[in-house]
């Protein structure tokens, strides 16, 4: 029975190493936990102009959210810039939220995007939701789908990454 008691202290021992090593050796905490980076052009509502979206967002080992991204009308030459504040990432969808940096919404100053990353390839088709303008701080990313929204907008003019 003593063999078995330190037969058992041994292991039990050599286990509590092990994870102390391993929590040592851990993921450190500014690490990159999600991500989700692209650009892509698109014409909405059958109107001619075309819009270039770009963005980049992560999200840290601690919890911590940042990036950004602008909207570049190629028609009229107007270009916006945003902060992406909040950042979710399930399976190959990334849903961001955050404000537009210059205001220049107007009474619109939260923007709200999702994306799904379908691959690489000739055939791997990115999709995107519009790019939402809206006056509610509390439609995040973190929240329910944004209203009305539709996600079928083919992204096959630029890449999606989410990991």
């Amino acid at each position: 029975m003593s063999r078995f008691i330190t037969m058992f202290a041994s292991i039990v021992g050599s286990a509590l190493l092990f994870a102390q090593l391993a929590v040592a050796q851990g993921v450190p905490a500014n690490a990159v936990t999600a991500s989700a980076h692209g650009g892509y052009f698109a014409t909405y509502g059958g109107n001619s102009a075309t819009r270039r979206i770009e963005f980049t967002a992560k999200r840290d080992g601690l919890n911590n959210q940042s990036g950004q991204g602008s909207f570049f009308n190629t028609t009229t030459g107007t270009k916006v810039h945003f902060t992406i504040n909040c950042l979710r990432v399930e399976g190959n969808v990334a849903t961001m939220s955050g404000i537009w940096d210059d205001h220049g919404q107007g009474d619109f100053p939260y923007m709200w995007l999702q994306v799904i990353d379908n691959g690489e390839g000739r055939n791997a088709h990115d999709k995107v939701s519009p790019l939402f303008t809206h006056s509610d701080p509390e439609l995040t990313c973190n929240g329910n789908p944004f209203p009305g929204a539709t996600y079928g907008i083919d992204a096959s003019n630029g890449n999606i990454q989410v990991r």
